[in-house]
């Protein structure tokens, strides 16, 4: 069997706390860089697939 792509591939790490950041109803926010941050950790495969096929810019994702 050929090996797969990963879904993820982390280029910068962010090593803002996560327990900071303020609950949004989707995540949190990081008031550091202003973005939304999903926890895929928390999705489906499906789920985590499909935020990233449909994003159009940078996305911040947490994943354990």
């Amino acid at each position: 069997m050929p090996p797969t792509e990963p879904l993820l591939r982390v280029r910068v790490p962010c090593s803002e706390d996560w327990s900071a950041m303020e609950e949004d109803g989707r995540g949190r926010f990081c008031n550091l860089c202003n973005m939304h941050v999903h926890d895929v950790s928390r999705m489906t495969e499906h789920e985590a697939r499909e935020l990233l096929a449909a994003r159009t810019s940078r996305v911040c994702v947490r994943f354990l």
